[in-house]
Order: C-alpha cells, then sequence, then structure tokens
C-alpha cells in the first residue's frame, strides 16, 4: 500500500503547480499596461494577463501609458522584478515578485 501511495502524493503535487511554469510564451495575446508608482517620480509598468502579471522587457514608451490594452507575443523569463510601492519617507519599499516577460511584438488592441 505505502508503494502506491507515494507515487500517487508525488503525481497529486506535480499537478497542483502554478500553470505559469507550463506555459512560456504568449502569442498574439490580449493584455493590459498598468503603471505602478513606486515613489514620487518612479514608476514600473506591469502587463496582466489572465489575472496574471509580468514586468515587460522592451516595452517601448509609446506603451507606457496607465490602462492600455494591448495584444502582444512575448516570452515568460526564468527571473524576475521586484515590484515597489511607496513609503511614508519616500523611499520604495517591496511589495512582491512578478516574472520578467520578454515582448517580442506589440501593439495597441
Amino acid at each position: 500500500m505505502k508503494k502506491l501511495l507515494i507515487p500517487f502524493m508525488l503525481g497529486a503535487m506535480i499537478s497542483c503547480q502554478n500553470d505559469i511554469s507550463t506555459m512560456s510564451n504568449y502569442s498574439d495575446k490580449p493584455g493590459k499596461i498598468r503603471v505602478n508608482v513606486a515613489t514620487r517620480g518612479s514608476y514600473q509598468y506591469i502587463l496582466s494577463v489572465d489575472d496574471k502579471e509580468f514586468m515587460p522587457v522592451g516595452l517601448t514608451d509609446e506603451y507606457k501609458k496607465d490602462g492600455i490594452e494591448v495584444i502582444f507575443s512575448g516570452e515568460i523569463q526564468k527571473d524576475s522584478s521586484d515590484v515597489m510601492m511607496p513609503a511614508a519617507n519616500d523611499i520604495p519599499t517591496f511589495a512582491k515578485k512578478i516574472p520578467n516577460i520578454s515582448i517580442s511584438k506589440m501593439k495597441l488592441k
């Protein structure tokens, strides 16, 4: 019985992993750009896709606008970036980590 339990538990743990690890590429996918204020004069641009957030690498100035909807292609990178938030002393503080995504193509929706 123990011999059957271990492979079953291992299979259950693997199947419960986050689906970001299984999807490494997006092709012509809709998304939305959100501007995050890290501190006064410092901004981060976050790409929201299907309730997931990514830090876009290679985002050009024309897409650095809050709330714009885009169609993009890109590849999720193995590294991630820190998302910062303002604090009372105007020094950015850590909020969370999100994966980086390398943008290969982007246009307005």
